[in-house]
């Protein structure tokens, strides 16, 4: 029944979006829709799992169904695909759409053969260690380090509005401010890691209650703001939150069903303000007939699933620019990795700019 399932509903909203004209028909289409049946057959066999919300490949392949097959479709549907600046783009996106959701058929096929061959992998036994007596006391001065110098940096940068303010407005005002901070922030935004890292010593293999985790969890999110959130990546708090439930849920508490609908709802109303923020900046909160208009629109929906989580119309761009440039782009050949681990040694930039060495950043430029 579910393999029925898993072809049927695929099928039938392709079907329901071509005879309403909204998707063109064309060879794109067989990659993308065999990713959406491999996805959606593996959501609904994991889904009738026990206790499939606390599988991981349950959220992997919901993840890959939204990325491989949800977000191409807003794409053509809305005949949305790259921001008004920029002028050089194709005029049809399906040869590129083909490439990209080929791409992504092979890796399914790909990440299915590695989870086979991964169940005979010979478990290893982990050794349960216990921390010294003296690391709480280590954190404690570390978390108060860290405090000192995420304090300071506030005060440098003229306060903590002016912060969120710069990192809205532009890269010039956020760049003066950060300018001869570097040193800060080796230790500077590492608090909220210590402060999970605190709980587990104090909390594991003892009997907590979900409310003291729920507003630890708070607490962490709140310390997340403001050990790096105000410089405007959504990410910053939302990895070590993630972290944090992961860590918690497997060495201190076991997370129910309930709380994991709570957490997914809690993540999308993060996205959702967040990308509001973002988009209309400051103003998003001085305007309330912005606000109403924005958050009855379902486009803000669409932007959080294909520019925050897909970034499907910048994969499809990215082959655009390096079949039309031919010989004239110089590939790095993973070069960018090795610029992202330099870049958190001290003196990293120093590094990268001597040897010359491409980073994400000037690779794009460069492509562009």
């Amino acid at each position: 029944m579910k393999y029925l399932f898993a072809i049927f509903i695929p099928f039938i909203f392709i079907f329901w979006l071509i005879y309403f004209q909204r998707i063109p028909i064309d060879i794109y289409l067989i990659p993308l829709i065999l990713c959406g049946i491999i996805s959606l057959y593996n959501i609904i066999t994991y889904y009738y799992k026990i206790n499939s919300f606390r599988n991981l490949y349950f959220y992997v392949w919901l993840t890959l169904f939204v990325s491989t097959y949800i977000a191409p479709l807003i794409h053509f549907s809305r005949n949305s695909w790259m921001p008004i600046y920029v002028k050089d783009v194709p005029s049809n996106w399906n040869l590129y759409s083909f490439y990209v959701s080929s791409i992504y058929f092979f890796g399914t096929i790909i990440l299915i053969a590695m989870k086979k061959k991964s169940s005979h992998i010979i478990k290893l036994n982990f050794v349960h260690r216990t921390f010294k007596s003296n690391a709480l006391i280590i954190i404690a001065i570390i978390m108060l380090i860290s405090f000192l110098m995420q304090t300071y940096y506030y005060l440098n940068a003229g306060g903590f509005i002016n912060v969120i303010i710069a990192f809205l407005e532009g890269s010039k005002i956020s760049s003066k401010i950060m300018s001869r901070m570097g040193i800060f922030f080796l230790l500077s935004e590492i608090f909220p890691y210590m402060l999970l890292l605190w709980y587990f010593i104090t909390h594991r293999g003892r009997k907590t209650s979900g409310k003291n985790v729920i507003l630890f969890l708070i607490v962490l999110f709140i310390s997340s703001l403001y050990f790096g959130g105000t410089r405007g990546s959504r990410s910053n708090t939302i990895y070590i939150i993630v972290q944090a439930v992961i860590l918690i849920h497997y060495t201190i508490y076991k997370f129910s069903w309930k709380h994991t609908v709570m957490f997914m709802l809690s993540f999308i109303a993060f996205m959702f303000v967040g990308r509001l923020y973002k988009d209309k900046n400051v103003d998003f909160f001085k305007n309330k007939s912005l606000y109403q208009t924005q958050i009855s629109s379902i486009s803000v929906i669409e932007k959080i699933l294909t520019g925050d989580i897909c970034r499907y119309n910048i994969m499809c761009y990215e082959i655009y620019k390096l079949r039309k440039l031919n010989n004239n782009y110089s590939y790095k050949n993973g070069g960018t990795y090795v610029s992202a681990i330099i870049i958190f040694f001290p003196y990293g930039r120093d590094i990268i700019t001597y040897f010359n060495l491409p980073t994400k950043d000037s690779a794009g430029a460069e492509m562009q």
